[in-house]
């Protein structure tokens, strides 16, 4: 089934897709890496959970939740906790 392009629109005006950064699909992620800031970060796979609760009418209902892999600084000191301050201040602008 083709899709017929409304009158006065140009065929550039459609959204493009975009074209995928970085890695190749299926490419091993490191288990650590050091951040932009000098943050240890470790991998944390990808996986899925169940999330909310029947005991409580908020909670309801228990569902799967599917997380996609991704990397979480593996220590908080004093020293992270600036960065990620300055990290923010900067920005959002503030003082």
């Amino acid at each position: 089934m083709e899709t017929s392009i409304p009158a006065g629109v140009e065929e550039t005006s459609r959204p493009k897709k975009a074209k995928p950064k970085g890695r190749v699909l299926g490419e091993a992620l490191p288990k650590e890496i050091t951040g932009k800031d000098g943050a240890e970060m470790a991998l944390i796979p990808a996986g899925e959970f169940q999330m909310g609760s029947n005991a409580e009418d908020d909670e309801k209902p228990v569902h799967t939740v599917y997380l996609d892999a991704f990397y979480r600084q593996i220590r908080s000191d004093k020293r992270a906790v600036r960065q990620v301050s300055q990290r923010i201040r900067e920005d959002y602008g503030f003082s």
